[in-house]
């Protein structure tokens, strides 16, 4: 059984089994800031991870300095900073962030509902992704995308008395006595 080369080594590009170098400069840069002072530490940490590990670190070293094991850094490289965003582009630091979805949801299992209703996570996706579900999908996605009509404030005093008058206020202030 061969060993299996680590991300980053230098090698022939190309080669079986020889991974292409990871370009840190290329990947997006994530607002630290905007991060909650836990998952800020937290990213800092696997951050600092990936960077130790594309160095060359060993397995104790990333242990004692970040706390995370080779093995998960390698699997954070692989399953989620390498991974192709919606956009087109790397992840990269992005997938580094902690309880970041990287992946959307997909329905294996059939569909089977219980008594009280659990069971059918997923099913509309499923039902717009079969061949049937393709004309209802487009006939909603229209309406998601009009903007709704502006609304004008409502005016007050005796002009407002005079524009605003409905059926329904009508009726209401006859019964109180007001006015319509």
């Amino acid at each position: 059984m061969t060993k299996r080369q680590r991300i980053g080594a230098r090698g022939v590009v190309g080669a079986a089994g020889v991974p292409q170098a990871v370009g840190l400069s290329s990947w997006a840069p994530v607002d630290e800031a905007a991060l909650s002072p836990q998952r800020r530490e937290q990213f800092l940490m696997r951050k600092r991870a990936i960077e130790l590990y594309l160095d060359g670190a060993s397995d104790q070293t990333l242990q004692q300095a970040t706390g995370l094991k080779r093995r998960n850094v390698y699997r954070l490289i692989v399953e989620r900073c390498l991974r192709q965003a919606e956009d087109g582009t790397v992840l990269g630091w992005r997938g580094a962030l902690p309880f970041l979805r990287v992946k959307g949801y997909t329905r294996h299992a059939p569909l089977k509902v219980g008594r009280w209703g659990g069971g059918a996570v997923g099913a509309l996706q499923w039902i717009f992704a079969s061949p049937k579900g393709q004309p209802t999908a487009g006939s909603l996605q229209p309406r998601a995308e009009k903007p709704a009509a502006p609304r004008t404030p409502r005016q007050r005093g005796a002009a407002g008395r005079l524009l605003n008058r409905s059926p329904i206020r009508c009726r209401y202030r006859a019964r109180t006595s007001a006015t319509c």
